[in-house]
């Protein structure tokens, strides 16, 4: 399922078949402290399969996959969090390490956001941002995102309302 396409963008589902080439994603990140890097293949490939059942099928969002062109460079999307004992919905993504600075990070969480508010009738979505990724920080406030809540020594909470 085709999420969104923009001028260099195609965002799409995962599907299994994809494994590899996100584990050449992610390596390019291992040094990054703010990703979760993916379990051994085997682990991997089970995961996959149940947050596509999980995630696709039952809320109809997830983190999606985020091609230039025909390239994986990352993936984007709509996780479930819990913030003050509600399930809110949070914005999240990477970019492979070679591709980031050139505004792909951007151009796909905008096309999620109109997406999650066109299709999906999503009110608002929040970001949790660690007080040190000033890169993710500066693209939160680009996107509209709004300071909600701050935390000693956690993340800060970033929140956007559409309308």
């Amino acid at each position: 399922f085709v999420v969104a396409e923009t001028k260099n963008l195609l965002i799409r589902e995962m599907t299994t078949k994809d494994l590899p080439e996100l584990y050449a994603v992610y390596s390019t990140l291992e040094d990054c402290r703010y990703i979760e890097q993916l379990y051994d293949y085997d682990k991997e490939l089970e995961f996959t399969k149940n947050y596509i059942k999980n995630m696709y099928g039952f809320f109809e969002y997830g983190l999606w996959l985020v091609f230039e062109k025909k390239e994986l460079i990352g993936r984007a999307g709509i996780e479930n969090r819990e913030i003050d004992g509600v399930t809110c919905r949070e914005i999240g993504y990477l970019i492979r390490r070679d591709m980031q600075h050139k505004g792909y990070a951007y151009e796909a969480c905008q096309a999620i956001l109109e997406y999650v508010s066109d299709e999906l009738g999503i009110q608002e979505m929040f970001a949790v941002i660690d007080k040190t990724n000033e890169p993710s920080r500066k693209l939160a406030q680009k996107l509209g995102f709004e300071l909600y809540a701050q935390t000693d020594g956690g993340p800060d909470l970033y929140k956007f309302v559409f309308g």
